[in-house]
């Protein structure tokens, strides 16, 4: 009911609310793709309405937001269903946002349009504080606003000599002071005050441009904390909660972006109200597989056939052949890219290796060397039938012999650690009671 004086009968009041209701924006159309290949892949959707911001879920209802716009670059693997939802991009004012305030020598006011689409404030103004110890008093001099488009930043000083604010800006270390946007009908776009108390900002009431102003739910609990000389009051974060914590001491970066401000808002610019979420598949072809085996030694004078198998569309070898086999008798890495009929690719790679040197025991027993060239180390596998080895040997260039080792019955896998020694050609020597082996070893 309505509380007016001498009003005794209240059954005949009456209360008008006004109302606007929002249609909600019609839900954007999806450019499904035809099946692709796994990968990166890029989704896309387009918006009713030019000027809707189109936003990406991981799920139908709720969920996590993962991009904002038209398409969305992503790597898929698996079948994938993403849901997008238009939210219309008219209403930008609520993106106008006080970034920063200097309240030291230089003081300046600093705003930024948080929305990555411009806002049209023709009309608005930005208005301040102008004393110590009265909260309701407002320097006299405002500033009158425009057009700024997605992320720009504006500023005004007490400087003559840079956007000057027509007078001086009453702003002092460990004092109060506060700073307002209010749109052309009188609404509080943002507002940002500091030092006062809470009973302060509530209770004040105070007149900006001819409309009346009072905090409300502008700001809640006590006034950000101000700042020392050479440091601003300064915005952070990824949105506007309306207290002192969305609000820090950092160096002034008056003109920049502040360090710890996330652009854009999240939800900033957009209405209220999403359309409905359609589904944007992605279906992803199965991986085509190509295996050249393990790798591999083979001696000197014989060759190999590598084969990446039947059934693919094309082949790629790194000598830029395109057949399914290649025959190799040269030691080296060798990889193949192949292509299916879904026009998906998969590569593969297989490492050889010559088996180099002399061998007295004949076909009784073998010497294998990998990698080779080598690093860091070098695994020795000794393949006998009957023979028992007994030493093994590691010998430079000049014929030295740098390593030895006494082999004990039934070692035939060793692994040497080759970082001790200096880059080079050297040769591997195994010694048993029926003749010997040598390998020649390479070390990078």
């Amino acid at each position: 009911y309505a509380s007016l004086a001498n009003d005794q009968f209240r059954d005949n009041d009456t209360i008008y609310y006004n109302f606007t209701t929002q249609a909600l924006p019609v839900e954007p159309t999806a450019n499904i793709s035809a099946t692709v290949c796994a990968g990166p892949v890029t989704v896309s959707v387009t918006p009713a309405d030019t000027t809707d911001i189109v936003y990406w879920y991981d799920a139908p209802i709720g969920g996590n937001q993962i991009n904002v716009g038209n398409s969305y670059n992503t790597t898929a693997t698996v079948d994938t269903n993403f849901y997008v939802e238009a939210r219309s991009g008219g209403a930008m004012g609520v993106c106008l946002r006080i970034t920063e305030v200097e309240v030291g020598t230089n003081d300046f006011i600093e705003i930024q349009n948080m929305s990555t689409s411009p806002i049209n404030a023709a009309g608005w103004i930005v208005a301040t504080s102008n004393s110590y110890t009265d909260i309701n008093l407002v320097n006299a001099n405002t500033w009158s606003l425009g057009s700024l488009n997605g992320g720009e930043i504006q500023y005004k000083t007490d400087l003559t000599t840079d956007n000057y604010w027509g007078s001086n800006l009453l702003y002092n270390p460990g004092s109060p002071g506060w700073v307002v946007i209010m749109d052309n009908l009188g609404a509080v776009v943002d507002f940002l005050a500091w030092q006062w108390t809470d009973a302060q900002i509530q209770a004040m009431n105070t007149t900006i441009a001819g409309f009346n102003f009072t905090p409300g739910s502008q700001w809640s609990g006590n006034g950000a904390i101000s700042c020392a000389v050479g440091t601003s009051i300064s915005r952070q974060g990824t949105s506007d909660n309306n207290i002192v914590s969305d609000f820090n001491c950092q160096a002034s970066t008056k003109n920049v972006i502040n360090p710890g401000l996330t652009y854009p808002f999240n939800f900033c610019g957009v209405g209220l109200c999403p359309s409905i979420r359609v589904t944007v598949p992605v279906s992803i072809f199965p991986t085509p597989v190509v295996s050249l085996g393990n790798d591999t030694v083979i001696s000197v004078g014989n060759s190999i056939t590598l084969d990446a198998g039947a059934g693919f569309v094309s082949y790629l070898w790194n000598d830029n052949s395109t057949s399914q086999t290649l025959t190799t008798s040269a030691a080296g890495t060798y990889y193949v890219t192949v292509v299916d009929n879904n026009g998906c690719s998969a590569s593969d790679t297989i490492v050889v290796n010559l088996n180099i040197g002399i061998n007295e025991l004949g076909g009784k027993a073998s010497m294998n060397l990998y990698p080779n060239p080598a690093t860091s180390k070098t695994v020795i596998e000794l393949n006998s039938k009957n023979v028992a080895f007994s030493t093994l040997e590691l010998i430079n260039i000049t014929g030295q012999v740098v390593y030895r080792k006494d082999l004990s019955a039934g070692e035939n896998s060793i692994t040497l650690d080759l970082t001790n020694f200096e880059s080079g050609i050297y040769f591997v020597n195994v010694h048993s009671n029926e003749g010997s082996m040598r390998q020649k070893l390479i070390v990078k």
